[in-house]
């Protein structure tokens, strides 16, 4: 019976440590600005304060007042070196600013966007 049990016990455990390793960690938000209406990606995104996170080769962008959320393909490029802020590189088309890249602040990732 001790044994049985011990058998049973060291299953569960087995079975715990294998479905918390599959368990993947929260994803980080970062904070953007934009000071007028921009294109990134195909999407067009009002002026205002957003949070993206990055969930596998999509970009989340979800504005700070109304919550609402547009995710768009992305391709994420790890560098070597953390970058000390978030930078956004964006070109001037008309009146709208259109995002070529963004470098996330404490981290090694750099999102880049074009027509994919």
């Amino acid at each position: 019976m001790k044994k049985l049990l011990t058998v049973g016990i060291l299953a569960a455990c087995s079975l715990t440590i294998a479905v918390a390793g599959n368990v993947r960690p929260s994803t980080r938000a970062y904070d953007i600005s934009f000071p007028s209406i921009t294109k990134v990606g195909k999407a067009l995104l009002k002026a205002g304060r957003y949070t993206v996170k990055v969930d596998g080769n999509n970009a989340v962008f979800t504005e700070e007042l109304t919550a609402k959320s547009v995710m768009m393909p992305v391709k994420v490029e790890n560098t070597d070196k953390k970058f000390r802020s978030t930078r956004v590189e964006a070109n001037k088309e008309g009146d709208t600013d259109v995002v070529k890249d963004i470098e996330l602040g404490g981290s090694t990732m750099k999102l880049e966007f074009g027509d994919f």
